[in-house]
């Protein structure tokens, strides 16, 4: 230090701070003019070890108390370091943090430019060769390249000498020979293990001190023991004349007791019987309160189909035609009433016999009534005392009163057929909760004020019906006014000990409340739930048997619907797997959210200011923090939203608060990615979504500078097409960093080739033959070679662009880190969309399932589909390759198209598929919108050949891909899997 007095100092790999606070102290006690930077993450390895945040408060101390004048340590990885440091900087380098020999290699490497003419860099560990480390190899490379210096002892450290301005003292000792060599390193290695020895000899004074420290304790503790001891004589004897006394009295209870004895066993023989009793009551109690929910839904229904009639009947009663008829129908009360009747049903029988087409209603409509009467009777009789087994009864007329009493008899005859558990269901899950392997405790959180009674009833009753039991529930009371509240939660506290509540002292809203409710928990995992909605009785069951499946979520999520005040369900959500990019849209994970209580606690549970979309900023916080790929959705109706026709709750009556908290809570997340250094640090700004006001659609920055495109463009004829396509990019295309790879697949026309012949002179544009049958794959994979843009845009030949920021929108989407693959919404000439994506599965092959169909086909331009799938960008397992953007780093990662195997058809969905197992998304967008002829310049696919090789390359993705091409992660498999629209299965 003192010949080279250093002006910069930097060391990469400080852990405890043993070396760098020896060039500390040298700095110090020399007087030098040096700045000193340390680099580390303060992580550890797998050589160092992996350690915790006491290491760096350690080094953070030493520092600040002795050395924060001129030291300063940066948290970070070495590479993110570099931009600190202006090159030809740095005076003295030590490595000391990877050990292998590409680490090493790429840490010299890329710290070299920084490194002044008057430079020395130390290595670390060059003397270790056990496991993998590699710095003796790199260090046997670089010392014969510079003037250099090893000392041998302990582990060994490098002395290069990089600059070509060094110092005297070190061009000296570089060139000395193998004694004087050997006499430095005596001299340094007698040095080290004198220190060692002092430091060695000082821990044995200090041990001796605090040995002697202790002897003095031990020998105060020995005279205090000593009058203890004499102390404990002279109360034994005490004892022993008390024990006299005791003998005497134990005789006597001994007695009464063997008569205690002969009492206690009658009382186990009665209290035996009470309790086989008491079991015996519980389940009839069990019972009975099961058949009493049942009753008490059916009522329900039956009591929303009554307001239904009567309203239709007061309507009739109120018509011109009922009270011009009044006259009639008096006259007719003076016929007999079996004529009456008789008239009656020969009026029905003539009216059904001219509408036949109506008869399967009525059967369904009779077949209902007659469960039901059956039902209601069968339970009338078990509440009276005749116990009889008619569960199966219960299930089918309950299923079958929903599709009559239901508005939606699509959705109603779905629950009936995949949504209600008949008692031999229920017997099947409590046998597989038994045998579960992991059973999480989970806790249900509950925010309420001034609930209605009936509602908040449900709620809790709906938490007291699951049937996975390993639960607790939440309440906190947000100082409601109205005084049934509080005596209701009294009620069901006391009589259900899993049931918790508190009464807030004044009322602060629901992320106020929530967070008391928080307070409460104790499970693993927390669930939320709203005051007045449902839970499905099966709920917490789907959960556990997640997570058992998936042990390392933190988050899961489930599909839900809404719930009417008579109790009628509606407007399922069947939701797609996890998709971060759908997320920012709108509230996806939404109800029914469970994640890991932990995780809730880390980020500082809800937020304050985001009431309305409280929920929504959660779920946006812990996905940053534990990542998308520990986020689980269980494809199954778990929750019941209600919705009033009032509009009473808070997102129904005060909506643009709700979406000015969602979109807050969207920025945030944005910019919080930005700020960590995510997709290069660039800003996304959300804005509302076009199609849907109250989502949301998220623009990211386009990288600056812009990144080049290649554009490929197979062709074949059809100049006119080609040059439709052509000139929008040229001329209707704002991004202008881009090039156009046209290749020529065996054009005849004079027509074509004149048009190539004026792009070959445009500097924009290559010309590419390619002559030989037409194979997509290899085509665009010959051009990519060619390419010189950072990314490749697919485009077919009969494309056309719409709006000029088309392919700004596709930059800024496929440069973020994550994302692999980015698609476009294609039309039709007419308007009409000709792809929204591509859904897995779709259609059917040789009497099996299909490969792949196109989602939103021949759909109204600006239909936003199922729940806005066609209006939000999404996550998808693949898009079509007629537009499609890739990073061309990615594309040579997976090997690009397959030309061998996959010529024309499904080599997109192919390479789609291969990069989602690469790790990247695949995303498509509804804001880069284009016109889309479908393969016009090559025709359809009706020759015999052709039909041939569509069928070798259908069943070749079949074999490749069957098991993913029957389950697509972003189709939820309540949906029809042959429709290519979201269609209930």
């Amino acid at each position: 230090m003192e010949t080279l007095r250093p002006q910069l100092l930097v060391e990469l790999g400080t852990h405890t701070g043993f070396s760098y606070f020896s060039f500390c102290q040298a700095v110090q006690q020399l007087r030098l003019p040096t700045r000193c930077y340390a680099v580390d993450t303060w992580e550890g390895d797998e050589h160092a070890g992996f350690y915790g945040e006491e290491v760096f408060a350690t080094v953070n101390a030493i520092n600040e108390e002795h050395y924060k004048s001129f030291s300063q340590l940066m948290r970070s990885r070495f590479d993110q370091a570099l931009p600190y440091f202006p090159d030809n900087e740095i005076d003295l380098l030590h490595i000391d943090g990877r050990h292998g020999y590409d680490d090493v290699l790429e840490d010299f490497t890329t710290w070299q430019p920084k490194l002044s003419d008057r430079a020395v860099v130390l290595f670390h560990d060059t003397n270790v060769r056990e496991r993998d480390f590699g710095v003796w190899k790199l260090w046997r490379e670089l010392s014969t390249q510079y003037p250099s210096f090893e000392f041998f002892h302990c582990h060994g450290l490098g002395v290069l000498g990089v600059g070509a301005d060094l110092p005297e003292g070190l061009r000296t000792l570089f060139a000395s020979g193998p004694e004087e060599a050997a006499a430095v390193r005596a001299t340094y290695s007698a040095l080290g293990s004198a220190v060692s020895r002092s430091a060695h000899n000082n821990h044995l004074h200090s041990e001796l001190h605090r040995i002697d420290h202790r002897a003095n304790q031990l020998q105060h503790e020995a005279e205090h023991l000593k009058t203890a001891l004499e102390q404990s004589r002279t109360h034994g004897a005490q004892l022993e004349n008390e024990t006299a006394h005791l003998r005497d009295i134990i005789a006597e209870q001994q007695i009464q007791i063997e008569a205690g004895n002969e009492l206690r066993l009658t009382i186990a023989e009665r209290g035996a019987a009470i309790l086989t009793l008491r079991n015996e009551l519980t389940s009839e109690r069990e019972e009975a309160a099961a058949k009493l929910v049942t009753i008490h839904r059916q009522l329900e229904q039956q009591s929303a189909v009554c307001i239904a009639l009567t309203e239709r009947l007061s309507l009739i009663e109120s018509s011109t035609f009922w009270r011009a008829g009044e006259p009639l129908r008096r006259s007719l009360r003076w016929i007999p009433t079996g004529i009456r009747r008789n008239a009656r049903r020969a009026a029905k029988a003539a009216w059904w016999t001219i509408t036949p087409h109506r008869m399967p209603e009525r059967l369904r409509f009779l077949r209902a009534r007659r469960a039901v009467r059956t039902s209601l009777d069968g339970d009338i009789k078990f509440l009276s005392g005749t116990v009889t087994s008619h569960n199966e009864n219960v299930t089918d007329a309950a299923s079958n009163n929903i599709i009559v009493s239901g508005s939606s008899n699509s959705y109603n005859e779905w629950i009936a057929a995949h949504d209600s558990l008949t008692a031999s269901d229920r017997s099947k899950i409590l046998e597989d909760i038994r045998n579960l392997e992991y059973k999480p405790f989970i806790s249900i959180v509950v925010p309420a004020y001034n609930t209605s009674e009936l509602a908040l009833r449900s709620m809790i009753t709906s938490v007291q019906s699951q049937l996975y039991p390993y639960w607790e529930l939440c309440i906190a009371d947000d100082a409601s006014s109205v005084p049934y509240i509080e005596k209701m939660l009294k009620e069901f506290s006391s009589a259900d000990t899993r049931i918790k509540w508190l009464k807030r002292e004044k009322n602060g809203h629901i992320c106020a409340a929530s967070n008391s409710a928080l307070t409460l928990a104790t499970g693993e995992f927390v669930g939320l739930l709203d005051h007045d909605d449902i839970l499905s009785e099966r709920a917490l069951y789907e959960v556990a048997v997640a997570l058992n499946k998936n042990p390392s979520a933190d988050i899961i999520y489930s599909d839900e619907d809404k719930i009417d005040e008579f109790g009628r369900r509606y407007d399922p959500y069947f939701k797609p797997d996890f998709s971060y990019d759908l997320l920012l849209g709108h509230n996806l994970i939404n109800h029914f959210g469970v994640y890991r209580r932990r995780i809730i606690e880390e980020i500082g549970g809800f937020r304050e200011g985001y009431e309305g979309s409280q929920d929504y900023d959660l779920a946006l916080r812990a996905v940053e923090y534990s990542g998308p790929d520990k986020v689980l959705h269980i494809p199954a109706i778990l929750y019941h939203w209600r919705q009033e026709r009032a509009g009473s709750s808070f997102s129904q009556s005060q909506l643009d608060k709700c979406v000015s908290a969602a979109r807050k809570a969207v920025q945030e997340a944005l910019d919080r990615t930005s700020a960590t250094g995510r997709n290069n640090g660039r800003k996304a700004v959300v804005e509302a979504n076009p199609f849907v006001p109250s989502w949301s659609r998220v623009k990211w920055d386009t990288p600056s500078p812009p990144p080049l495109v290649s554009i490929i463009i197979p062709t074949r004829d059809r100049s006119d097409l080609l040059e439709n396509c052509v000139e929008g990019l040229l001329h209707q295309t704002s991004y202008t960093q881009f090039e156009i790879l046209i290749i020529d697949n065996d054009s005849v026309e004079q027509r074509t080739h004149d048009l190539l012949e004026r792009y070959q002179k445009n500097d924009r544009i290559q010309i590419i033959p390619i002559g030989g049958e037409f194979n997509y794959s290899a085509l665009n994979n010959a051009a990519a070679r060619m390419a010189n843009g950072e990314i490749l845009l697919l485009l077919n030949n009969d494309t056309q662009v719409i709006h000029s920021d088309w392919l700004s929108e596709m930059v800024s989407l496929i440069t973020r880190d994550d994302v692999g693959i980015v698609g476009a919404k294609l039309l039709y000439a007419d308007g009409r969309v000709q792809h929204a994506g591509v859904k897995l599965g779709a259609g059917s092959f040789e009497e099996g399932p299909g490969v792949a169909g196109h989602f939103g086909h021949l759909r109204s331009r600006m239909d936003i589909g199922y729940y806005g799938q066609y209006g939000l960008t999404r996550d998808l397992s693949a898009v079509t390759g007629a537009c499609l953007a890739i990073r061309k780093s990615v594309y040579d990662e997976v090997g690009g198209l397959d030309e061998v195997n996959l010529k024309v058809a499904f080599n997109d969905v192919d390479l789609c598929l291969r990069v989602r197992d690469a790790g990247y998304r695949v995303l498509w967008t509804p804001f880069v919108e284009l016109f889309h002829l479908e393969s016009v310049s090559r025709g359809l696919d009706i020759t015999e050949e052709k039909r041939a090789r569509f069928a070798r390359e259908a069943r070749w993705m079949l074999e490749r891909w069957g098991k993913k091409l029957a389950s697509d992660p972003f189709q939820n498999i309540n949906f029809d899997v042959d429709a290519l629209s979201f269609r209930k299965n």
